[in-house]
């Protein structure tokens, strides 16, 4: 996380235009598929984060480059794929047939050009930018020959295809259920108001101050409890010699593994409400909190965490501050819940209307 740090500003930047589109959003009256705004939100931060420079989603209000459609295309196959390892050979050839070419082209070409630009245009080390991007990093390692292009190529795709889809849904989850529950969002405003009124926390609040909200990180916790991003099973493969788990014995090679959501609904580990959005599970009864805590799943766990669960997380603590802090939303149907779809990521679908919290009695 002391890496990441570096890179407020770069989400700084980006909330600052996503701010002033929900701005224009309640000036028009204008409903919003709230999902889909925080992918775009999303994406510009991790362009700036990688490239120095925003896909313009959020500006543009909508996918500039044809990226999301290709990445979600591609979760979907990898979710039903990944059940039928038989017809992955046969499709991959269909694949090939259908599109006349890679089917994620558009993403390989963006994130080709954009590496291929810097480091014609600037040596590793003395690539001008706004700050430390995560593409002069690897390019100084590149150009000290500590890896390749290849790599550089690979590490910046990592970013682009895997660091926004998961931290937009998890945005998502964030608002819908602290809007939905008034009392949840009043306690994480009253938390924002106080600390503001006695200059503990900026506005926009940096991370090390963020840190500090014993409300604020609940809420993320239980975000990511409630609504993990991913919806499918993370596997491991047993190794040689076979292993017994649970009180079974698997053969070497079986693919073993669970699904976040069984995991973060077990009310044999987060007691009868696990059902419920209740931020403060994570601030009482501290006995069991290292247990309770073992059991999320949201990154997957062991040596195959995430690698991007820093990033998802400094933006969580830096966005949700300055949303809570200054806008209302109004859902299209408040007694309908919401939608979702699940393929290798769960997706969720609601509409808001934006109201500015300025327009209303503050403390």
């Amino acid at each position: 996380m002391s890496a990441m740090v570096s890179y407020e500003d770069a989400i700084d930047r980006m909330t600052t235009l996503c701010m002033r589109k929900l701005d224009e959003f309640a000036k028009e009256k204008r409903l919003i598929a709230i999902p889909n705004f925080m992918q775009f939100y999303a994406w510009d931060v991790i362009g700036e984060i990688t490239f120095d420079q925003n896909f313009g989603m959020m500006e543009n209000m909508g996918d500039t480059q044809g990226v999301i459609s290709e990445i979600h295309t591609a979760n979907n196959n990898m979710a039903r794929l990944g059940l039928l390892p038989a017809l992955q050979k046969p499709y991959r050839i269909l694949e090939k047939l259908i599109f006349g070419g890679h089917p994620m082209a558009r993403v390989i070409n963006y994130v080709t050009s954009q590496c291929q630009k810097h480091r014609d245009s600037n040596t590793g080390a003395k690539m001008k930018s706004q700050y430390n991007t995560f593409l002069r990093k690897i390019l100084e390692l590149e150009a000290a020959h500590k890896v390749e292009m290849k790599n550089v190529f690979d590490a910046c795709g990592s970013n682009i295809g895997a660091g926004s889809d998961t931290t937009g849904i998890t945005l998502s989850a964030a608002i819908y259920y602290l809007y939905r529950n008034p009392d949840k969002l009043a306690k994480l405003r009253e938390e924002i108001d106080t600390m503001t009124s006695n200059g503990l926390i900026s506005d926009p609040v940096t991370y090390h101050q963020a840190k500090d909200m014993p409300y604020l990180n609940a809420v993320i916790k239980e975000t990511l409890r409630i609504h993990p991003a991913v919806g499918t099973i993370l596997p491991r493969i047993v190794p040689k010699g076979g292993m017994t788990l649970g009180g079974y014995y698997f053969l070497e090679g079986t693919h073993v593994g669970t699904n976040a959501w069984p995991l973060h609904y077990s009310e044999a580990v987060y007691g009868p409400d696990a059902d419920q959005y209740r931020p403060e599970r994570w601030l009482e009864d501290k006995s069991d909190f290292e247990y309770r805590d073992s059991m999320m799943f949201a990154f997957g766990g062991g040596s195959r965490t995430c690698i991007g669960r820093n990033i998802t997380l400094l933006e969580m603590t830096k966005f949700l501050p300055q949303i809570v802090r200054k806008i209302d939303f109004k859902f299209e149907d408040r007694e309908k819940p919401w939608d979702r779809s699940c393929s290798f990521l769960v997706y969720p679908s609601y509409k808001c209307w934006v109201d500015l919290r300025e327009n209303k009695d503050q403390k």
